[in-house]
């Protein structure tokens, strides 16, 4: 058995040359990130791949692949991860990996399954690190109406009364007068300064009386995707500054072709990582976690209500990967007790 060690820029990257390189039906025997580069061990699988035994069939497009039809024990785990909407490629990838470290646990029945597969996706979900100093300025960017002046409330309430840090608030967000004002009244439920910007020199001129200041939060105008002119306007507001964080929050419950252009679009101001917010407002947030996975763009924080600062959530994989197959793991855990 030949192993070989595939890296790429991304996930995705490796993915597609573990697929290139070793073959559609490659055996994952381990997954991670090492040196900032995403890796993947595998090995050639001994079965026949469906293009070799039908030549003629049309290439697949990693995203769009047919739902696969698995005959084992990963059935029941496939159509969970699939109601998830962790989608077909993630869902084959788990599987080979499955087969490549346990073979046995993937029979009928096997109660260990659903644990294994929670661990091999915990270890595909990127979270950003919770370093000893954290950035001291935060600037939240997305599209219209994700939350993004919600999110900022609950990161700003939380350093103030969890963390007693002193906190400044800014915002961009000068086209919805109610924001403003939202914003404006929660600073001084907080007792922190709050400054509306118009102008990079406002935004310069704020961050320079408030360097004293343990944290500094910036909110933003929501954007359409689309819009690219405010895009390249926003960016020169946020970029000209290299200590400020740009996290890019985005709807766990959005489809993968929206997120995908919000991912595009918003990639011109090199956000840090994702927040995954209204979580508890979707049934499948996989198609977010996917995308996080295959272009390696950690996950900050998951917000699941209204309440500030409660419901707000540091992004944890192995509690990710737990809801994802939640009702197996349960009723694994309760055939081991009943054995």
């Amino acid at each position: 058995m030949i192993l070989r060690r595939i890296v790429g820029r991304t996930m995705a990257e490796a993915l597609a040359r573990v697929e290139r390189e070793v073959g559609k039906n490659a055996l994952i025997v381990e997954t991670g990130f090492e040196g900032g580069l995403a890796t993947v061990i595998a090995r050639r699988s001994e079965e026949p791949s469906s293009t070799s035994r039908n030549k003629a069939a049309a290439p697949d497009h990693p995203l769009r692949r047919e739902p696969l039809r698995y005959r084992d024990g990963y059935r029941p785990v496939a159509e969970r991860l699939e109601d998830f909407g962790l989608g077909s490629r993630l869902i084959d990838v788990l599987y080979r990996a499955v087969r490549g470290l346990h073979p046995h646990l993937l029979q009928e029945g096997d109660p260990s399954l659903p644990r294994i597969v929670m661990r091999v996706l915990a270890g595909l979900v990127p979270i950003k690190p919770q370093v000893q100093n954290p950035a001291r300025c935060i600037a939240l960017v997305g599209p219209t109406g994700v939350g993004k002046t919600t999110t900022l409330a609950k990161l700003a309430a939380r350093d103030v009364i969890e963390q007693k840090k002193s906190v400044a608030v800014l915002s961009l967000d000068t086209f919805r007068i109610a924001a403003v004002e939202q914003m404006r009244a929660f600073a001084e439920m907080l007792q922190a300064p709050f400054e509306v910007i118009f102008t990079p020199q406002d935004l310069d001129q704020a961050l320079a009386r408030y360097a004293n200041m343990d944290s500094i939060y910036i909110d933003t105008t929501g954007r359409s995707p689309r819009d690219e002119t405010s895009l390249r306007t926003m960016k020169g507001y946020l970029r000209k500054h290299s200590d400020i964080d740009i996290r890019l929050c985005i709807p766990a419950g959005a489809r993968r072709r929206d997120l995908e252009r919000i991912r595009e679009a918003f990639g011109i101001l090199q956000p840090s990582s994702l927040v995954l917010t209204k979580w508890d407002e979707t049934e499948a947030p996989g198609e977010a976690v996917a995308m996080a996975i295959e272009h390696e763009m950690p996950l900050s924080h998951i917000t699941n209500g209204q309440r500030v600062p409660e419901d707000l959530l540091l992004a944890d994989a192995a509690s990710i990967a737990g809801e994802a197959l939640a009702d197996l793991e349960h009723r694994a855990l309760t055939a081991e007790v009943t054995r």
